[in-house]
């Protein structure tokens, strides 16, 4: 809707990754109502993400807690923003910054680890997600952290 409108323009006008990083973590957390519980088909689906950020298929996640794949988005863009499958996607880029950035690993094989398909899949979502290609988008983080 236009809530996510405003953030996609506010990330592609963010200077930096990590201002980009900085919005969507801060976007997330605005999303989550403190004083309600969400639903249980909601930490379900955090956690099934979380433990497999690749697996965020809104029809398997459905089956998996016996709710239709509408009720399940519903109540997850409600709680947390942005679709099931989206959170998968910010996990996943999330695990190759890790991978790269606090473990060392090789972009390749940080890709393959998170669970990029191929290094286009990889580029698509740095350049989506980040704002620029993956090697760029380490370079320009190391610069900024000063390494």
């Amino acid at each position: 809707g236009e809530e996510a409108r405003r953030l996609a323009g506010a990330l592609q006008a963010a200077p930096s990754a990590d201002a980009k990083q900085t919005l969507l973590e801060t976007a997330l957390l605005q999303r989550i109502d403190e004083t309600a519980q969400p639903h249980p088909d909601v930490e379900a689906t955090v956690e099934l993400i979380a433990a497999e950020p690749s697996s965020a298929r809104v029809g398997d996640l459905s089956r998996r807690l016996d709710v239709s794949e509408r009720q399940l988005r519903r109540r997850f863009e409600r709680a947390v923003g942005y679709g099931p499958k989206t959170f998968g996607r910010v996990l996943r880029f999330r695990r190759f910054l890790d991978l790269v950035e606090a473990h060392g690993y090789p972009l390749g094989q940080a890709a393959a680890d998170a669970g990029y398909a191929d290094q286009p899949h990889l580029t698509r979502e740095c350049n989506d997600l980040g704002g620029l290609p993956p090697a760029e988008l380490i370079a320009v983080r190391n610069v900024q952290d000063g390494v």
